[in-house]
Protein backbone atom coordinates (compact mmCIF):
# COMPACT_ATOMS: atom_id res chain seq x y z
CA UNK A 1 0.00 0.00 0.00
CA UNK A 2 2.84 2.39 0.88
CA UNK A 3 4.65 1.77 -2.41
CA UNK A 4 1.40 2.33 -4.29
CA UNK A 5 0.86 5.70 -2.56
CA UNK A 6 4.46 6.75 -3.25
CA UNK A 7 4.11 5.88 -6.93
CA UNK A 8 0.80 7.74 -7.07
CA UNK A 9 2.41 10.83 -5.51
CA UNK A 10 5.27 10.73 -8.00
CA UNK A 11 2.93 10.40 -10.97
CA UNK A 12 0.72 13.26 -9.76
CA UNK A 13 3.72 15.50 -9.08
CA UNK A 14 5.27 14.77 -12.45
CA UNK A 15 1.94 15.31 -14.24
CA UNK A 16 1.44 18.65 -12.50
CA UNK A 17 4.91 19.84 -13.44
CA UNK A 18 4.38 18.72 -17.03
CA UNK A 19 1.05 20.56 -17.27
CA UNK A 20 2.61 23.76 -15.93
CA UNK A 21 5.51 23.46 -18.38
CA UNK A 22 3.19 22.90 -21.34
CA UNK A 23 1.03 25.84 -20.28
CA UNK A 24 4.09 28.08 -20.09
CA UNK A 25 5.26 26.97 -23.53
CA UNK A 26 1.85 27.48 -25.13
CA UNK A 27 0.93 30.80 -23.56
CA UNK A 28 1.86 34.11 -25.11
CA UNK A 29 4.89 35.82 -23.67
CA UNK A 30 4.43 39.55 -23.02
CA UNK A 31 7.36 41.71 -21.91
CA UNK A 32 6.66 45.38 -21.14
CA UNK A 33 8.82 48.49 -21.02
CA UNK A 34 10.89 47.64 -24.07
CA UNK A 35 12.75 50.47 -25.73
CA UNK A 36 10.81 51.57 -28.87
CA UNK A 37 14.05 51.80 -30.75
CA UNK A 38 14.69 48.09 -30.31
CA UNK A 39 14.77 46.05 -33.50
CA UNK A 40 12.61 43.36 -31.85
CA UNK A 41 9.68 45.67 -31.25
CA UNK A 42 6.95 46.40 -33.75
CA UNK A 43 6.80 50.11 -34.69
CA UNK A 44 4.47 52.11 -32.47
CA UNK A 45 4.52 49.61 -29.55
CA UNK A 46 6.47 49.19 -26.32
CA UNK A 47 5.81 45.46 -25.97
CA UNK A 48 7.62 42.33 -27.14
CA UNK A 49 5.57 39.22 -27.92
CA UNK A 50 7.03 35.76 -28.29
CA UNK A 51 5.97 32.11 -27.93
CA UNK A 52 7.13 28.61 -27.03
CA UNK A 53 10.71 28.08 -25.90
CA UNK A 54 11.49 31.75 -26.38
CA UNK A 55 9.84 32.26 -22.99
CA UNK A 56 12.14 29.71 -21.35
CA UNK A 57 15.22 31.25 -22.97
CA UNK A 58 14.16 34.74 -21.89
CA UNK A 59 13.78 33.83 -18.23
CA UNK A 60 16.95 31.74 -18.30
CA UNK A 61 19.07 34.63 -19.53
CA UNK A 62 17.16 37.07 -17.34
CA UNK A 63 18.11 35.26 -14.11
CA UNK A 64 21.55 34.44 -15.44
CA UNK A 65 22.29 38.14 -16.05
CA UNK A 66 20.55 39.21 -12.84
CA UNK A 67 22.78 37.06 -10.63
CA UNK A 68 25.86 37.30 -12.82
CA UNK A 69 27.82 39.43 -10.36
CA UNK A 70 27.05 37.17 -7.38
CA UNK A 71 29.47 34.40 -6.24
CA UNK A 72 28.60 30.88 -7.44
CA UNK A 73 27.68 29.83 -3.88
CA UNK A 74 25.00 32.56 -3.74
CA UNK A 75 23.71 31.62 -7.15
CA UNK A 76 23.40 27.95 -6.16
CA UNK A 77 21.69 28.96 -2.93
CA UNK A 78 19.14 31.06 -4.84
CA UNK A 79 18.52 28.17 -7.22
CA UNK A 80 18.03 25.70 -4.36
CA UNK A 81 15.59 28.08 -2.68
CA UNK A 82 13.56 28.61 -5.86
CA UNK A 83 13.43 24.87 -6.65
CA UNK A 84 12.51 24.05 -3.03
CA UNK A 85 9.67 26.57 -3.07
CA UNK A 86 8.31 25.14 -6.32
CA UNK A 87 8.58 21.53 -5.14
CA UNK A 88 7.05 22.46 -1.77
CA UNK A 89 4.12 24.10 -3.50
CA UNK A 90 3.54 20.99 -5.64
CA UNK A 91 3.78 18.68 -2.61
CA UNK A 92 1.35 20.85 -0.68
CA UNK A 93 -1.14 20.76 -3.53
CA UNK A 94 -0.89 16.98 -3.74
CA UNK A 95 -1.18 16.60 0.04
CA UNK A 96 -4.24 18.83 0.02
CA UNK A 97 -5.81 16.73 -2.76
CA UNK A 98 -4.96 13.47 -0.98
CA UNK A 99 -6.49 14.61 2.34
CA UNK A 100 -9.56 15.91 0.55
CA UNK A 101 -10.08 12.60 -1.27
CA UNK A 102 -9.61 10.61 1.95
CA UNK A 103 -12.07 12.76 3.86
CA UNK A 104 -14.57 12.58 1.01
CA UNK A 105 -14.23 8.80 0.84
CA UNK A 106 -14.77 8.41 4.60
CA UNK A 107 -17.77 10.74 4.45
CA UNK A 108 -19.32 8.72 1.62
CA UNK A 109 -18.60 5.49 3.48
CA UNK A 110 -20.45 6.75 6.56
CA UNK A 111 -23.41 7.91 4.48
CA UNK A 112 -23.66 4.59 2.63
CA UNK A 113 -23.37 2.63 5.87
CA UNK A 114 -26.18 4.63 7.46
CA UNK A 115 -28.36 4.23 4.40
CA UNK A 116 -27.80 0.56 3.46
CA UNK A 117 -26.28 -1.31 6.42
CA UNK A 118 -29.47 -2.45 8.13
CA UNK A 119 -31.43 -3.09 4.94
CA UNK A 120 -28.64 -5.10 3.28
CA UNK A 121 -28.10 -7.14 6.46
CA UNK A 122 -31.81 -7.94 6.63
CA UNK A 123 -31.84 -9.10 3.01
CA UNK A 124 -28.69 -11.21 3.31
CA UNK A 125 -29.79 -12.74 6.62
CA UNK A 126 -33.22 -13.68 5.28
CA UNK A 127 -33.37 -17.44 4.73
CA UNK A 128 -36.12 -17.04 2.14
CA UNK A 129 -35.28 -16.31 -1.49
CA UNK A 130 -36.74 -12.87 -2.10
CA UNK A 131 -37.78 -11.47 -5.46
CA UNK A 132 -36.06 -8.56 -7.16
CA UNK A 133 -39.04 -6.31 -6.47
CA UNK A 134 -39.04 -7.15 -2.74
CA UNK A 135 -35.32 -6.50 -2.37
CA UNK A 136 -35.60 -3.23 -4.31
CA UNK A 137 -38.36 -2.11 -1.95
CA UNK A 138 -36.34 -3.04 1.16
CA UNK A 139 -33.25 -1.19 -0.11
CA UNK A 140 -35.33 1.82 -1.09
CA UNK A 141 -33.75 2.15 -4.52
CA UNK A 142 -37.01 2.53 -6.48
CA UNK A 143 -35.44 0.90 -9.51
CA UNK A 144 -32.53 3.38 -9.72
CA UNK A 145 -28.91 2.20 -9.36
CA UNK A 146 -26.34 4.30 -7.56
CA UNK A 147 -23.93 6.59 -9.37
CA UNK A 148 -20.72 5.10 -10.69
CA UNK A 149 -18.70 7.56 -8.60
CA UNK A 150 -20.02 5.86 -5.44
CA UNK A 151 -19.13 2.32 -6.48
CA UNK A 152 -15.65 2.33 -4.95
CA UNK A 153 -16.99 3.37 -1.55
CA UNK A 154 -19.97 1.02 -1.89
CA UNK A 155 -17.61 -1.92 -2.41
CA UNK A 156 -15.92 -1.04 0.88
CA UNK A 157 -19.31 -1.02 2.62
CA UNK A 158 -20.23 -4.42 1.18
CA UNK A 159 -16.88 -5.90 2.25
CA UNK A 160 -17.44 -4.62 5.81
CA UNK A 161 -20.93 -6.15 5.85
CA UNK A 162 -19.62 -9.40 4.39
CA UNK A 163 -17.05 -9.82 7.17
CA UNK A 164 -19.59 -8.75 9.78
CA UNK A 165 -22.17 -11.36 8.80
CA UNK A 166 -19.81 -14.20 7.98
CA UNK A 167 -19.74 -16.10 4.73
CA UNK A 168 -21.87 -18.99 5.97
CA UNK A 169 -24.76 -16.77 7.13
CA UNK A 170 -25.38 -15.08 3.77
CA UNK A 171 -28.21 -16.06 1.43
CA UNK A 172 -26.43 -16.37 -1.92
CA UNK A 173 -29.60 -15.85 -3.98
CA UNK A 174 -30.48 -12.59 -2.26
CA UNK A 175 -26.86 -11.44 -2.33
CA UNK A 176 -26.59 -11.78 -6.12
CA UNK A 177 -29.77 -9.72 -6.60
CA UNK A 178 -28.44 -7.04 -4.23
CA UNK A 179 -25.27 -6.77 -6.34
CA UNK A 180 -27.34 -6.30 -9.51
CA UNK A 181 -29.72 -3.72 -8.02
CA UNK A 182 -26.92 -1.64 -6.51
CA UNK A 183 -25.03 -1.65 -9.81
CA UNK A 184 -22.05 -3.60 -8.44
CA UNK A 185 -22.23 -6.30 -11.12
CA UNK A 186 -22.33 -3.76 -13.95
CA UNK A 187 -19.47 -1.78 -12.39
CA UNK A 188 -17.27 -4.87 -12.10
CA UNK A 189 -18.04 -5.90 -15.67
CA UNK A 190 -17.02 -2.50 -17.02
CA UNK A 191 -13.89 -2.38 -14.83
CA UNK A 192 -12.64 -5.74 -16.09
CA UNK A 193 -12.79 -4.49 -19.67
CA UNK A 194 -10.47 -1.58 -18.82
CA UNK A 195 -6.71 -1.60 -19.29
CA UNK A 196 -5.75 -0.38 -15.83
CA UNK A 197 -3.61 -3.21 -14.46
CA UNK A 198 -3.85 -2.24 -10.78
CA UNK A 199 -7.54 -1.52 -10.94
CA UNK A 200 -8.17 -4.98 -12.47
CA UNK A 201 -6.27 -6.63 -9.60
CA UNK A 202 -8.31 -4.64 -7.06
CA UNK A 203 -11.57 -5.63 -8.75
CA UNK A 204 -10.58 -9.32 -8.94
CA UNK A 205 -9.66 -9.35 -5.25
CA UNK A 206 -13.03 -7.79 -4.46
CA UNK A 207 -14.75 -10.43 -6.59
CA UNK A 208 -13.06 -13.18 -4.60
CA UNK A 209 -13.98 -11.64 -1.24
CA UNK A 210 -17.62 -10.88 -2.13
CA UNK A 211 -18.06 -14.05 -4.22
CA UNK A 212 -19.15 -12.12 -7.31
CA UNK A 213 -19.43 -14.01 -10.60
CA UNK A 214 -19.25 -12.49 -14.08
CA UNK A 215 -19.39 -13.75 -17.64
CA UNK A 216 -16.26 -15.90 -18.27
CA UNK A 217 -15.73 -14.14 -21.60
CA UNK A 218 -14.87 -10.91 -19.78
CA UNK A 219 -11.77 -12.52 -18.29
CA UNK A 220 -10.38 -14.22 -21.40
CA UNK A 221 -7.91 -11.37 -21.83
CA UNK A 222 -6.93 -11.37 -18.14
CA UNK A 223 -6.24 -15.11 -17.80
CA UNK A 224 -3.51 -14.74 -20.42
CA UNK A 225 -2.06 -11.49 -19.11
CA UNK A 226 1.71 -11.04 -19.11
CA UNK A 227 1.53 -9.95 -15.43
CA UNK A 228 1.81 -13.04 -13.25
CA UNK A 229 -0.18 -11.68 -10.29
CA UNK A 230 -3.05 -10.55 -12.53
CA UNK A 231 -3.00 -13.77 -14.55
CA UNK A 232 -3.03 -15.99 -11.47
CA UNK A 233 -5.84 -14.10 -9.73
CA UNK A 234 -7.91 -13.95 -12.94
CA UNK A 235 -7.67 -17.71 -13.34
CA UNK A 236 -8.91 -18.26 -9.81
CA UNK A 237 -11.89 -15.98 -10.46
CA UNK A 238 -12.44 -17.75 -13.77
CA UNK A 239 -12.90 -21.03 -11.87
CA UNK A 240 -15.62 -19.34 -9.82
CA UNK A 241 -17.49 -17.86 -12.80
CA UNK A 242 -17.30 -20.67 -15.35
CA UNK A 243 -20.16 -23.12 -14.84
CA UNK A 244 -19.72 -25.15 -18.02
CA UNK A 245 -16.09 -26.21 -17.48
CA UNK A 246 -14.85 -24.59 -14.26
CA UNK A 247 -11.48 -26.37 -14.04
CA UNK A 248 -10.32 -26.13 -17.64
CA UNK A 249 -7.46 -23.78 -16.65
CA UNK A 250 -6.36 -26.00 -13.77
CA UNK A 251 -3.86 -27.80 -15.96
CA UNK A 252 -0.14 -28.37 -16.19
CA UNK A 253 0.45 -25.09 -18.03
CA UNK A 254 -1.01 -23.14 -15.11
CA UNK A 255 0.48 -25.18 -12.27
CA UNK A 256 3.93 -25.73 -13.78
CA UNK A 257 4.66 -22.02 -14.19
CA UNK A 258 5.61 -19.66 -11.38
CA UNK A 259 3.42 -20.83 -8.48
CA UNK A 260 3.75 -19.04 -5.14
CA UNK A 261 2.30 -19.78 -1.69
CA UNK A 262 -0.13 -16.89 -2.27
CA UNK A 263 -1.34 -18.66 -5.43
CA UNK A 264 -1.93 -21.79 -3.34
CA UNK A 265 -4.00 -19.80 -0.83
CA UNK A 266 -6.06 -18.25 -3.64
CA UNK A 267 -6.62 -21.66 -5.20
CA UNK A 268 -7.71 -23.16 -1.88
CA UNK A 269 -10.18 -20.30 -1.35
CA UNK A 270 -11.54 -20.84 -4.86
CA UNK A 271 -12.09 -24.53 -4.15
CA UNK A 272 -13.94 -23.58 -0.97
CA UNK A 273 -16.31 -21.35 -2.91
CA UNK A 274 -16.85 -24.05 -5.54
CA UNK A 275 -17.62 -26.56 -2.80
CA UNK A 276 -20.03 -24.12 -1.18
CA UNK A 277 -21.94 -23.85 -4.47
CA UNK A 278 -22.32 -27.62 -4.63
CA UNK A 279 -19.86 -28.19 -7.46
CA UNK A 280 -17.91 -31.40 -7.79
CA UNK A 281 -14.20 -31.08 -7.13
CA UNK A 282 -11.63 -31.70 -9.89
CA UNK A 283 -9.81 -35.01 -10.30
CA UNK A 284 -6.74 -34.39 -8.16
CA UNK A 285 -4.89 -37.54 -9.16
CA UNK A 286 -5.14 -36.61 -12.83
CA UNK A 287 -3.71 -33.18 -11.99
CA UNK A 288 -0.90 -34.63 -9.88
CA UNK A 289 0.07 -37.10 -12.59
CA UNK A 290 0.57 -34.23 -15.06
CA UNK A 291 2.57 -32.03 -12.69
CA UNK A 292 6.29 -31.69 -13.30
CA UNK A 293 7.11 -28.91 -10.87
CA UNK A 294 8.10 -30.57 -7.54
CA UNK A 295 7.33 -27.46 -5.46
CA UNK A 296 3.68 -27.47 -6.54
CA UNK A 297 2.89 -31.13 -5.81
CA UNK A 298 2.75 -30.79 -1.99
CA UNK A 299 0.20 -27.97 -2.36
CA UNK A 300 -2.03 -30.12 -4.53
CA UNK A 301 -1.69 -33.12 -2.20
CA UNK A 302 -2.81 -30.96 0.74
CA UNK A 303 -5.70 -29.62 -1.36
CA UNK A 304 -6.70 -33.14 -2.39
CA UNK A 305 -6.74 -34.16 1.27
CA UNK A 306 -8.91 -31.20 2.11
CA UNK A 307 -11.44 -31.35 -0.74
CA UNK A 308 -10.94 -34.72 -2.43
CA UNK A 309 -13.07 -37.82 -2.08
CA UNK A 310 -12.18 -40.74 0.20
CA UNK A 311 -11.02 -42.78 -2.79
CA UNK A 312 -8.71 -39.98 -3.91
CA UNK A 313 -7.27 -39.67 -0.42
CA UNK A 314 -6.44 -43.38 -0.43
CA UNK A 315 -4.66 -42.90 -3.75
CA UNK A 316 -2.33 -40.39 -2.07
CA UNK A 317 -0.58 -43.44 -0.57
CA UNK A 318 1.22 -43.71 -3.92
CA UNK A 319 3.40 -40.80 -2.79
CA UNK A 320 4.78 -42.76 0.19
CA UNK A 321 7.52 -44.14 -2.07
CA UNK A 322 8.42 -40.91 -3.85
CA UNK A 323 11.94 -39.48 -3.62
CA UNK A 324 10.69 -36.02 -2.66
CA UNK A 325 10.32 -35.88 1.14
CA UNK A 326 7.87 -32.96 0.87
CA UNK A 327 5.44 -35.08 -1.13
CA UNK A 328 5.79 -37.97 1.31
CA UNK A 329 5.19 -35.70 4.32
CA UNK A 330 2.18 -34.14 2.61
CA UNK A 331 0.74 -37.61 1.97
CA UNK A 332 1.30 -38.65 5.61
CA UNK A 333 -0.42 -35.48 6.80
CA UNK A 334 -3.39 -36.04 4.52
CA UNK A 335 -3.87 -39.56 5.89
CA UNK A 336 -4.01 -38.17 9.41
CA UNK A 337 -6.47 -35.43 8.45
CA UNK A 338 -8.89 -37.82 6.85
CA UNK A 339 -8.25 -40.68 9.31
CA UNK A 340 -7.49 -43.12 6.50
CA UNK A 341 -7.16 -46.25 8.66
CA UNK A 342 -6.49 -48.51 5.69
CA UNK A 343 -3.05 -46.87 5.29
CA UNK A 344 -2.14 -46.83 8.99
CA UNK A 345 -0.12 -50.07 8.81
CA UNK A 346 1.73 -48.82 5.73
CA UNK A 347 2.65 -45.59 7.51
CA UNK A 348 3.94 -47.48 10.55
CA UNK A 349 6.08 -49.64 8.26
CA UNK A 350 7.40 -46.53 6.51
CA UNK A 351 8.56 -45.18 9.88
CA UNK A 352 11.66 -47.36 9.82
CA UNK A 353 12.95 -46.08 6.47
CA UNK A 354 12.23 -42.37 6.95
CA UNK A 355 14.31 -39.47 8.27
CA UNK A 356 13.67 -38.04 11.72
CA UNK A 357 11.43 -35.21 10.49
CA UNK A 358 9.16 -37.64 8.67
CA UNK A 359 9.24 -40.03 11.62
CA UNK A 360 7.90 -37.35 13.97
CA UNK A 361 5.20 -36.57 11.43
CA UNK A 362 4.18 -40.24 11.15
CA UNK A 363 3.98 -40.52 14.96
CA UNK A 364 1.64 -37.49 15.09
CA UNK A 365 -0.57 -38.59 12.20
CA UNK A 366 -0.95 -42.15 13.52
CA UNK A 367 -1.99 -40.57 16.82
CA UNK A 368 -4.58 -38.47 14.91
CA UNK A 369 -6.07 -41.63 13.39
CA UNK A 370 -6.67 -42.94 16.91
CA UNK A 371 -7.48 -46.48 15.82
CA UNK A 372 -6.21 -48.02 19.08
CA UNK A 373 -3.89 -50.39 17.20
CA UNK A 374 -0.64 -48.43 17.46
CA UNK A 375 0.46 -49.18 21.05
CA UNK A 376 2.97 -51.87 20.04
CA UNK A 377 4.27 -49.60 17.28
CA UNK A 378 4.89 -46.78 19.75
CA UNK A 379 6.66 -49.12 22.20
CA UNK A 380 8.99 -50.46 19.50
CA UNK A 381 9.61 -46.98 18.08
CA UNK A 382 10.54 -45.65 21.53
CA UNK A 383 13.06 -48.42 22.13
CA UNK A 384 14.69 -48.15 18.68
CA UNK A 385 14.70 -44.37 18.09
CA UNK A 386 17.84 -42.39 18.82
CA UNK A 387 16.39 -38.88 18.51
CA UNK A 388 15.10 -37.41 21.78
CA UNK A 389 12.81 -35.05 19.85
CA UNK A 390 11.09 -38.00 18.19
CA UNK A 391 10.98 -39.87 21.50
CA UNK A 392 9.22 -36.89 23.05
CA UNK A 393 6.52 -37.15 20.36
CA UNK A 394 6.21 -40.89 20.99
CA UNK A 395 5.86 -40.44 24.75
CA UNK A 396 3.22 -37.77 24.23
CA UNK A 397 1.30 -40.19 22.00
CA UNK A 398 1.59 -43.00 24.56
CA UNK A 399 0.45 -40.74 27.39
CA UNK A 400 -2.76 -39.61 25.65
CA UNK A 401 -3.50 -42.34 23.07
CA UNK A 402 -5.69 -44.61 25.24
CA UNK A 403 -5.71 -46.32 28.63
CA UNK A 404 -3.49 -49.17 27.48
CA UNK A 405 -0.85 -46.79 26.14
CA UNK A 406 -1.01 -44.76 29.37
CA UNK A 407 -0.10 -47.91 31.32
CA UNK A 408 2.82 -48.52 28.96
CA UNK A 409 3.93 -44.92 29.54
CA UNK A 410 3.96 -45.47 33.32
CA UNK A 411 5.93 -48.71 32.95
CA UNK A 412 8.54 -47.04 30.73
CA UNK A 413 8.81 -44.17 33.19
CA UNK A 414 9.45 -46.52 36.11
CA UNK A 415 12.25 -48.26 34.16
CA UNK A 416 13.75 -45.13 32.61
CA UNK A 417 17.40 -44.26 33.19
CA UNK A 418 18.19 -40.91 34.88
CA UNK A 419 19.20 -39.29 31.58
CA UNK A 420 15.88 -40.40 30.01
CA UNK A 421 13.59 -39.40 32.87
CA UNK A 422 13.70 -35.75 31.76
CA UNK A 423 11.64 -36.71 28.68
CA UNK A 424 8.86 -38.10 30.87
CA UNK A 425 8.87 -34.93 32.97
CA UNK A 426 8.57 -32.88 29.80
CA UNK A 427 5.49 -34.82 28.69
CA UNK A 428 3.84 -34.19 32.07
CA UNK A 429 4.69 -30.47 32.05
CA UNK A 430 1.57 -28.41 31.14
CA UNK A 431 3.56 -25.96 29.00
CA UNK A 432 5.21 -28.74 26.96
CA UNK A 433 1.89 -30.58 26.64
CA UNK A 434 0.24 -27.42 25.29
CA UNK A 435 3.08 -26.99 22.80
CA UNK A 436 2.88 -30.58 21.59
CA UNK A 437 -0.92 -30.44 21.37
CA UNK A 438 -0.82 -27.31 19.20
CA UNK A 439 1.78 -28.93 16.97
CA UNK A 440 -0.32 -32.06 16.61
CA UNK A 441 -3.39 -30.01 15.68
CA UNK A 442 -1.64 -27.94 13.01
CA UNK A 443 -3.44 -27.90 9.69
CA UNK A 444 -1.24 -25.90 7.35
CA UNK A 445 -1.72 -25.75 3.56
CA UNK A 446 1.57 -24.06 2.68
Amino acid sequence: MTHHVIRQKFVCLFSLALIVALWVLRCRGLILNIEPSSDSVMPGTTELEFYGFDIVNYYFYYYKDKFYDFPWVIRIAYMVIIVSVMVGACVFLFWFRFVYCEMRSKYRHRLLMRRFHDSICNVLYDANDLSEYEIDRILGLNGVSLKKSLMHDLLGVLIDIHFELGDNNINAHNRDIVYVLLGITQYINSSLVGRNYRNCIRILQTMRILDVTVQPGLMVRLVNSRHHSLRSLARVCYFMSNNSNPYELLNKDYLNEQFTPWDAINLHECMRLCKKRGRLMPSYMAILNELKEPLVKPYMIYDAGYWGTDDEVKQMAEFFDKDDARCRNAAYTVMGWRKCLSEEKTMMDRYWVENETSRSLIVREVFEMHSGRAVDFYMEAYNKTASNDTKLQILYALKYYNKESAKVFNELQSKALPEQSILFKHVQNPLIVKQLTEKANERVLV
